[in-house]
């Protein structure tokens, strides 16, 4: 077994199965992905907020349309009840 690659967490040389692996174990690519998220939001620090008030307006629209095509039934049924028009 040849050893030439460095793992970027702990330091240690191993051969690499795969010509894109950076880290020698399991636990080193955990850890290496928790830095590379932890790096994500030190530099997108606003993006869970701004992610959650786009969503809830979204969910805002859908809670009205979904009201509107409630009153728009009650109106027709109304209408058809009274065999009128509905004001």
């Amino acid at each position: 077994m040849k050893y030439g690659i460095t793992c970027t967490i702990c330091g240690s040389l191993f051969d690499r199965p795969k010509n894109n692996a950076k880290y020698c174990s399991d636990d080193c690519r955990r850890t290496g992905a928790q830095i590379k998220r932890q790096e994500w939001l030190d530099r997108n620090p606003d993006y869970n907020k701004i992610a959650g008030k786009r969503f809830r307006a979204g969910q805002r629209m859908e809670r009205q349309k979904r009201h509107e095509q409630y009153l728009k039934g009650k109106k027709e049924a109304i209408e058809r009840a009274t065999g009128g028009k509905f004001l």
